[in-house]
């Protein structure tokens, strides 16, 4: 396994480096005037009313104007720009858009002025790694504090109970419909140190109280990080890899993002020249991409002409909105089997990672195949669709924020209802932090017992 360690940059994720000017301090502490606030409030409003195509799937516009006008209600005096980031989150993700971002606009800071900003020195929160189970929050790994043994579980930060801080970092997540594994997988994925500064600052000095026989309390202070420290990077799958006698195959596509696909033509002619029945296709903490590359892969698992997504005709006609011919593959015709397309048992395995086309994909095979397994947990994507393809950015002066969102509102192909939820497995699979301390995959582990079992 690769070791490497590098700080964690709270902010690093939220905005590109372009050119030269803005102080990193006053972007992220600097006090901003309340009309001027208030003024965003509305333009980030008026764009989403103009341009947004799902604004009222999953709140009434009644309800969603009442928000916003709550909103600028709450902004009596000036504040800084994360700060008014986070408010705002709080209203967007009622939308129920997970394609939906805020982030800050650093396009006038110098790299060198970023790094100077946050410093050397590790912050008390980016010195472990998390999990958070059913509301609960655990260290992982603790590289620095030995005192702090990995499985811990945290009580309060700051005095805050853990269920309260996890909270408000959820309301700042926006998810497909009412979603809540999307937000799950977003903290477990070594992320939680960042939405907690993001959500309430960075902070210098934090008091840790952990559970157990002997409560324990702990102020830990930011400090240089000491020689020789690693940071542990997950060992990622290898792409496919067959059963000894070859009647199985497990294939993880990580992504549908790359420009280099797997060569799925090859792969499945394996499949074919070694009689495999059983294919075990992981997707999970596949955030999507490429709508193209998730209809290419559905060629293989399908026995007839499917279509992959619905979608608006005058979208679809709307060269604005859909400008690239490789938008509408699937959509306004059929896609055809391919030659070599899979016939035999899937097990698809998904979780709270499995977003955008690939919960899309994951809704399509649930709905054109009565022979498949659907193990792990409800998709962070919603079954029935999502609204992505053409994103629009707009810029928000004064507050320093880019808004994004997509244009093209894509529906899985079978009308399901819209209760907000993604696709749901067949078989359930939940982690204690015990299993994710022991490196156990509970989901390949069901998956091998009742592929042999069923033999």
């Amino acid at each position: 396994m690769k070791r490497i360690y590098t700080a964690v940059l709270p902010f690093f994720l939220l905005f590109p480096f372009l050119s030269l000017s803005q102080d990193a301090k006053e972007l992220f502490e600097g006090k901003v005037a309340t009309d001027v606030l208030k003024n965003n409030v509305d333009q980030i409003y008026t764009d989403l009313k103009e341009n947004h195509p799902n604004l009222y799937k999953f709140i009434s516009k009644r309800a969603l104007d009442s928000k916003f006008d709550s909103l600028k209600g709450t902004i009596g005096v000036p504040i800084s720009r994360m700060e008014f980031r986070y408010k705002v989150l709080t209203v967007l993700q009622k939308i129920g858009d997970g394609h939906l971002t805020l982030t800050m606009n650093g396009s006038h800071i110098s790299s060198e002025d970023y790094q100077n900003y946050i410093g050397k020195k590790i912050r008390p929160i980016d010195q472990f790694s998390f999990k958070v189970l059913d509301m609960r929050l655990y260290i992982f790994e603790s590289s620095i504090n030995a005192d702090i043994k990995p499985g811990t579980e945290i009580a309060s930060l700051n005095g805050l109970p853990a269920r309260e801080v996890i909270t408000k970092i959820f309301d700042g997540i926006c998810v497909d419909g009412y979603n809540l594994t999307f937000k799950y997988y977003s903290l477990n994925a070594d992320m939680f140190p960042n939405f907690y500064t993001n959500t309430f600052g960075r902070q210098d000095s934090i008091e840790f109280e952990f559970k157990g026989p002997e409560k324990k309390t702990i102020k830990i202070k930011s400090i240089l990080p000491p020689p020789g420290l690693v940071k542990y990077l997950p060992t990622r799958l290898p792409l496919y890899y067959f059963s000894k006698d070859k009647s199985q195959v497990t294939i993880t596509i990580g992504s549908f993002g790359s420009t280099i696909q797997p060569d799925y033509q090859t792969l499945f002619n394996s499949l074919k020249t070694y009689g495999t029945k059983t294919l075990v296709l992981n997707l999970r903490d596949n955030l999507g991409g490429e709508p193209i590359n998730a209809t290419k892969l559905f060629s293989y698992l399908i026995s007839k002409p499917q279509y992959f997504a619905r979608v608006p005709k005058d979208v679809l006609n709307d060269p604005k909105k859909t400008p690239k011919e490789s938008l509408k593959i699937g959509i306004t015709s059929k896609i055809n089997p391919a030659e070599n397309s899979f016939q035999g048992k899937i097990y698809l395995i998904v979780n709270g990672g499995s977003f955008s086309a690939t919960a899309i994909l994951a809704a399509n095979l649930q709905a054109s195949n009565k022979d498949i397994v659907i193990v792990g947990e409800e998709t962070g994507g919603g079954r029935e669709g999502c609204t992505g393809g053409l994103f629009k950015q707009t810029q928000i002066e004064g507050s320093n924020l880019s808004l994004r969102y997509g244009q093209v509102p894509f529906k899985s192909f079978k009308e399901v209802p819209r209760d907000g939820k993604g696709v749901m497995p067949t078989h359930e699979i939940k982690y204690t932090i015990q299993d994710y301390l022991l490196n156990r995959d509970l989901e390949l582990e069901w998956v091998f017992k009742d592929s042999t079992e069923s033999k």
